[in-house]
């Protein structure tokens, strides 16, 4: 977790000593009663439609004709 997050969630970022597991949720009523008592976000926010990669124009033709030097 230390590196997907860059910071050592196991450790108080206040006081330095060690954080310990206060409780497990299982309910998600029960999360989102406490997540609405810390005024944090309940819901998950809505996911962009998927679309696919912009395609590369390796076959499109030159939009300006070459011209030789003179």
């Amino acid at each position: 977790m230390k590196r997907t997050f860059r910071t050592d969630v196991l450790t108080c970022p206040r006081c330095g000593g060690p954080r310990r597991v206060v409780a497990v949720v299982f309910r998600s009523a029960t999360a989102q009663a406490i997540l609405e008592h810390l005024r944090l976000p309940s819901r998950p926010l809505p996911l962009a439609p998927a679309t696919s990669p912009p395609q590369l124009g390796f076959w499109s033709a030159p939009s300006e004709p070459e011209t030789s030097p003179a």
